[in-house]
């Protein structure tokens, strides 16, 4: 992926429209354990193999806990034509919503992918229901939608944004456009408290990322403590606050791939982590992101993000950085 592409389908990324304008029917057929005030789903259309996203907003009567499931149906002319099903409380806990969710909660919002099965360029019926873990419905709420190949733009995307924004949108993606071709950013330490690893230098490679290709991290440093098995390397990528993509692997597993066994890293001695892995597809770009790597005691070995506009912001492409 040349740095020209990734600048170009930048803005393609922003072009998407064609608004299907409907309003939320509750689809329940009793009483449920959320009163929903208000539901909403972005994008619209919704983009085949692409994050989306749905809020619902209302009152729980009773928490949402560990075991709740969400499922997404679309029916056309009465016949199912699309059926997803997720682990609600994993795609509440990506957006820092972890289960149990108390009563206080007032918004659930979660995003997944949007399959390749999903039926292209007809006007169906979509319905998201939300059950506890003791098969109570939370919510059912549903939609008449649209589903386009990525990317998919009908109206320029001044009308939809605005000038201003729309410069806004120009000028960021210029000055990450400027990083990329300089070659270095800066990622930042991430992590609440202490790791289990003193982190001097990370990196990746290649550069630039490519989708569907492996990645390789490399932390360098200084081992606090033995590595065990159970950990965890996860991928996070934002974009306006939001999680739109998550990936999560055995740690032990890719550093054995690389010839580093757990079980053998010891304190002092081992000054250099390195650990690779694919991007998924739907990884998208430009993308905010950090890499967070926890051990099998619980503890965090590293958390690197690496920022480009200021605290809070991740960019996804880069090549060598050292830490501040």
């Amino acid at each position: 992926m040349k740095a020209s592409t990734s600048f170009v389908s930048a803005f393609v990324l922003f072009g998407i429209t064609e608004i299907l304008k409907v309003s939320a029917a509750n689809c329940a057929s009793g009483p449920t354990d959320m009163t929903v005030t208000s539901f909403g789903y972005t994008p619209n259309p919704l983009m085949q193999n692409q994050q989306a996203c749905h809020n619902a907003v209302g009152t729980l009567s009773v928490p949402v806990v560990g075991g709740a499931k969400l499922a997404l149906v679309g029916r056309y002319l009465g016949r199912v034509v699309y059926t997803d099903n997720h682990d609600y409380c994993t795609l509440l806990a990506l957006d820092g919503l972890p289960c149990p969710v108390p009563t206080t909660a007032t918004s659930l919002h979660s995003c997944y992918l949007i399959k390749p099965s999903v039926p292209l360029n007809i006007t169906f019926n979509m319905q998201w229901i939300a059950t506890n873990a003791n098969g109570n419905m939370i919510y059912c709420q549903s939609f008449d939608v649209k589903a386009h190949t990525y990317p998919f733009s009908t109206t320029p995307i001044h009308k939809k944004y605005g000038v201003m924004k729309l410069l806004l949108i120009f000028f960021s993606i210029l000055a990450w456009f400027a990083l990329l071709i300089q070659g270095q950013v800066v990622f930042t330490n991430c992590a609440v408290g202490a790791t289990d690893m003193t982190v001097t230098s990370f990196s990746i490679s290649p550069y630039p990322m490519c989708v569907g290709k492996t990645l390789c991290l490399t932390a360098s440093g200084t081992l606090n403590t033995n590595i065990s098995s159970g950990g965890t390397l996860t991928g996070l990528g934002k974009y306006l606050g939001r999680v739109i993509y998550s990936a999560t692997f055995d740690f032990c597993v890719l550093s054995s791939s690389n010839g580093q066994e757990c079980e053998v890293m010891t304190p002092n001695t081992t000054t250099q982590l390195t650990i690779c892995f694919a991007l998924k597809p739907d990884f998208p770009i430009p993308v905010i992101i950090r890499f967070e790597a926890t051990n099998g005691n619980g503890h965090v070995i590293f958390c690197q993000t690496v920022s480009m506009f200021g605290e809070g912001e991740w960019l996804g492409v880069s090549q060598e950085t050292k830490k501040k």
